[in-house]
């Protein structure tokens, strides 16, 4: 990223008050050739109006930020300084807009004695400066589209105003006050030996802002930096760096990452993270959903230049507070008890920060007895009553199956493999029945459905996976079946079926003879966690409401070929809980008693 090179001073972050920008010496900004001309339209000048606006009205009731008054805060402007001037290289559209705000008070609020407004120029495109002057001209405004766009902002400024002077007459005056004192940007100034066209170019692909990690980085090596900026980088600002870049790499591994970080999480303020060192500067300066874009940001710089101008601040040890987040992560990781137990209680939204103050009170057994006991809360004891068809029962239901799983992985302690939450937060999860329901009717598997649910049971009988256009090969005379297969006379009508796609006439019919062949009796227990498991809703979409024989086919299967089945899931179909294996094919009351039996052994302690 740009920010380890671009600082050149020894406050290279400033936040700057518009008015700063109004004095001598930040007064004077250059366009340069190679940016597009002015494009922004009524809706981003409304938004920024509305915008300022609105926290004028309503300013923050705390002081967030550490000053006198709260404040508004512009996205970074990025300059460089060039013969006196700043050379504008990022931030042209607001600072542009700023400036025609700024000219449209003097027109309209203060003819008879202007006040200072800082000077935007351009390298090419000359005539702008003129077209400042008579921004309400619609004529010159059809001559060219820098003019159509300035024309635009200019009017939409005029309208907003004066719709608003129906509710306050000095609204030009109050707004002026507001936007000089109370709005800042981030200053962000790059050294003389950068170069500026590729700044612009890296900031500019994709339109992505600087990021509050960017910044923070900035930071952290602008600081530590010597004030000659030819001077090679110091021990400490090597030391940050690659460090910076081993904690987001070690992050970075999905692995790790979704150990720690869910997006559905209720505590997690922001659903992805290009740059995941952000998620422990977040924690760290308690960032809330509500909290404006660059909070996190203005939280460190309070750090770096803190009121008190003789308040030196310790970088090294700033920089170590981060990275003790950090370690406490790499810590958990390397514990497989606590791996798996805080790795169940972040994917059922506990807050980490609560986890990370516990792990710093307490010592390490205490805490691992204190995750213990937060697991126990949220796990009912009467897990064995819940109904499948009582909505209020169904998430307690996944909760419990997803502890079950977490816990039968942790169970062998000589084992070395993890719970894989990183495959498990990128499904979505549906209870499905071992065995089908005595609602689960031929009428519930409809339209195309029927074709998918009849090719599974046609591979059952088969043995043979059929890819798409098989049809066609029919007809060439394609003989599929042995003469001695026990099963051809079921295949040959599945295979008519679908072939003839006659599933109107024959599915009701034929799905009842498949039902009474696999002796299908529903166990009472039909609804409860005894008969159901956690599955991907994929697979459970792939073979909707197939028998017990058809879904434990698909399941190793898909096992096979790589795809995540949950543990247990899997020793469900292979039934590996029951003691009896007299009916392999089936699942019986007999064996979703042994099964409910092992989840309460596992989750005893849990639930007691």
């Amino acid at each position: 990223m740009i920010t380890e090179k671009v600082m050149k001073n020894k406050k290279p972050l400033l936040l700057e008050p518009i008015n700063n920008l109004l004095k001598e010496g930040k007064n004077s900004f250059i366009i340069p050739s190679y940016q597009r001309g002015y494009r922004w339209t009524k809706t981003e000048v409304d938004l920024l109006l509305n915008d300022i606006w609105e926290f004028k009205q309503n300013p923050p009731k705390q002081d967030i930020y550490n000053e006198n008054k709260p404040f508004y805060c512009l996205q970074p402007i990025v300059v460089k300084d060039y013969k006196g001037k700043w050379e504008l290289i990022d931030g042209q559209q607001r600072l542009t807009t700023i400036f025609i705000l700024l000219k449209y008070f003097n027109n309209t609020e203060y003819t008879s004695k202007p006040k200072n407004i800082f000077d935007i120029v351009f390298d090419t495109r000359t005539e702008c400066v003129d077209f400042f002057e008579k921004m309400d001209n619609e004529i010159a405004a059809s001559e060219n589209i820098d003019f159509y766009h300035i024309n635009i902002a200019y009017k939409t400024i005029d309208a907003w105003f004066t719709a608003k002077e129906e509710e306050n007459d000095s609204i030009r005056h109050d707004f002026r006050s507001v936007l000089i004192n109370d709005v800042k940007v981030i200053w962000y100034e790059i050294q003389d030996n950068i170069d500026a066209i590729d700044v612009f170019t890296r900031l500019n692909i994709g339109k992505i802002p600087l990021t509050n990690a960017e910044l923070i980085k900035a930071l952290f090596l602008g600081n530590l930096r010597s004030e000659d900026p030819y001077e090679k980088a110091n021990f400490k600002q090597l030391q940050i760096a690659s460090e910076w870049n081993l904690i987001e790499k070690t992050l970075q591994n999905d692995a790790f990452w979704h150990f720690i970080f869910d997006k559905d999480n209720k505590h997690i303020i922001k659903s992805e993270y290009d740059t995941r060192i952000e998620f422990i500067f977040d924690l760290k300066t308690n960032k809330n959903k509500d909290d404006e874009h660059y909070y996190t940001f203005f939280e460190f710089y309070k750090q770096f230049y803190p009121d008190n101008k003789n308040e030196k601040p310790d970088i090294i040890e700033i920089w170590r507070s981060v990275k003790d987040y950090f370690l406490t992560f790499e810590e958990w990781n390397r514990d497989r008890d606590l791996f798996h137990l805080i790795g169940f209680l972040i994917t059922d939204n506990t807050d980490i920060s609560k986890l990370i103050s516990l792990s710093r009170s307490q010592t390490k057994l205490d805490f691992k007895l204190s995750i213990n006991e937060l697991i126990a809360k949220k796990i009912n004891s009467n897990f064995e009553d819940f109904d499948y068809y009582k909505g209020a029962d169904k998430p307690k239901i996944k909760k419990t199956l997803l502890l079950f799983n977490i816990l039968s992985m942790l169970e062998n302690s000589k084992a070395t493999s993890k719970f894989p939450f990183f495959s498990y937060k990128n499904h979505n999860w549906d209870l499905e029945h071992v065995r089908s329901q005595a609602d689960e009717k031929s009428e519930k598997i409809s339209g195309k459905e029927r074709k998918g649910w009849s090719l599974i049971v046609l591979e059952y009988f088969t043995g043979i996976e059929f890819k798409e256009g098989w049809e066609a090969e029919q007809e060439k005379g394609i003989k599929l079946f042995d003469d001695d297969d026990d099963d051809k006379k079921m295949a040959e009508r599945l295979l008519k079926m679908i072939v003839q796609d006659t599933y109107d006439k024959d599915f009701d019919k034929l799905y009842k003879d498949l039902e009474d062949g696999f002796k299908e009796d529903i166990p009472p227990s039909g609804n409860s966690i005894s008969n159901l498991v956690l599955l991907d809703d994929k697979t459970n979409r792939g073979y909707g409401n197939a028998f017990f024989p058809i879904k434990r086919m698909e399941i190793i299967k898909r096992g096979k070929n790589g795809y995540f089945i949950p543990l247990c899931t899997k020793n469900v179909f292979l039934k590996a809980y029951s003691r009896r294996f007299k009916k392999i094919m089936q699942w019986t009351k007999t064996d979703a008693d042994d099964y409910l039996q092992e989840i309460k052994r596992v989750l005893t302690g849990y639930t007691s």
